[in-house]
């Protein structure tokens, strides 16, 4: 199954000095890198945030995949407090839910069985 993730951090000053000295579309940049991994970059976006200020989605099968990918991303220096997490849709999230309610309900019922 394809998962969604969302990958946050922070440009470093490095970053900064490659985007001055060379300007360039990151996304088309590392489209490659993740089309390799087998993994799919949906978007990247960065913000005038100074802490976070850089969101990347993708989709990947592994959560082995993405934090590999973080990691060799870290690795390259450009970025720092990288950090990854599984995201749902509205749907998905509801469907963790009614999961949770029917199993809540069950053990309810199961303890109160128990206590008569």
């Amino acid at each position: 199954k394809m998962n969604k993730y969302l990958i946050t951090g922070t440009t470093t000053p490095e970053f900064a000095s490659a985007m001055l000295g060379t300007p360039q579309n990151r996304l088309d940049l590392v489209k490659p890198f993740f089309d390799q991994v087998g993994m799919e970059i949906i978007d990247i976006f960065y913000t005038s945030s100074s802490d976070p200020n850089f969101f990347a989605i993708c989709i990947s099968d592994s959560d082995t995949k993405v934090e590999a990918v973080k990691n060799i991303v870290y690795a390259s220096g450009t970025y720092r407090a990288l950090s990854w997490s599984r995201v749902y849709s509205a749907e998905e999230y509801k469907e963790i839910y009614e999961y949770g309610h029917d199993v809540m309900s069950a053990y309810v019922s199961a303890a109160a069985a128990s206590e008569e």
